[in-house]
C-alpha cells in the first residue's frame, strides 16, 4: 500500500489535463500530483528521456534497467522491462542487466561500457578518467550528457516510487506503453494532416 493517498480522479485530471489518460490513470502519475507544480515539468522531461534523445534505445533502456535494478524500484522495472523489449533488446539482456557491471557475453562492447558508466555514476562521486575515457571513445558528446542525465532522472523516479511505496502496474493499459501509443497515434495524425495540407495545389489569384 502506497504511504500517502492517493488524490481523488478530478484532482489529478485537472493537474494533468493536457497529458493522455493513461497517464493519469498511472500510480506515479496520481502521485505525482500531490506536487502540482513539479508534475508538468516531471512529465516533459519523461517525455524527452523516452523519446527526444540522440542516445540509442537500446542503450538508453540499459541503463534504465541498471538504475532500476540497484535502486530496488519494481515499478521502474516493470515498466521498463516491457520498453525494452520494444526497442528490441532480447531477454537475456533484459535479465542479465542487473548483473555486476559489465556482466553478460550478451552484450556488446558498447553496451558494456555504458552499463559500468552507469555503475560507476551511482557510485559516484566521479567516474575514473580510465572508464571515462572508453565511454568518450564510443558515444559523442551530446550522447554522454544525455546518459548521464538519464542515469539521474530515473534514480530520482527509481526513489520516488520506492520511498512512497507507490505500487507497480501493468506497463500496458495504465502504463508507459499506452502512453507512448496515444502521443505516437496523435503525431501520425498531424503527419497525416500536413501531408494532406501540402497535397492541396495553391490558389492563385
Amino acid at each position: 500500500m502506497a504511504r500517502l493517498d492517493y488524490p481523488d480522479c478530478a484532482h489529478v485530471a485537472d493537474v494533468m489535463r493536457e497529458f493522455p489518460q493513461p497517464l493519469r490513470n498511472m500510480n506515479i502519475g496520481r502521485m505525482l500530483s500531490h506536487a502540482p507544480t513539479l508534475t508538468a515539468p516531471y512529465y516533459n522531461t519523461y517525455a524527452a528521456a523516452l523519446q527526444s534523445l540522440e542516445l540509442d534505445p537500446k542503450l538508453r533502456q540499459l541503463a534504465i534497467l541498471r538504475v532500476a535494478e540497484r535502486a530496488g524500484a519494481e515499478y521502474v522495472l516493470v515498466q521498463h522491462r516491457a520498453l525494452a523489449k520494444l526497442a528490441e533488446l532480447t531477454d537475456e539482456q533484459i535479465s542479465a542487466a542487473g548483473e555486476p557491471a559489465g556482466g553478460g557475453a550478451c552484450f556488446t562492447y558498447v553496451q558494456r561500457q555504458v552499463l559500468a558508466f552507469t555503475d560507476a555514476v551511482l557510485a559516484g562521486p566521479r567516474v575514473s578518467d580510465a572508464l571515462f575515457e572508453r565511454i568518450d571513445r564510443v558515444l559523442a558528446p551530446r550522447e554522454i550528457v544525455e546518459l548521464v542525465l538519464v542515469i539521474g532522472w530515473y534514480w530520482t523516479a527509481c526513489r520516488l516510487t520506492t520511498t512512497l511505496d507507490i505500487e507497480p502496474e501493468h506497463a500496458l493499459g495504465h502504463g508507459v506503453i499506452a502512453m507512448l501509443q496515444v502521443e505516437q497515434d496523435k503525431r501520425s495524425a498531424q503527419a497525416v494532416a500536413a501531408d494532406d495540407t501540402a497535397a492541396v495545389d495553391p490558389v492563385h489569384f
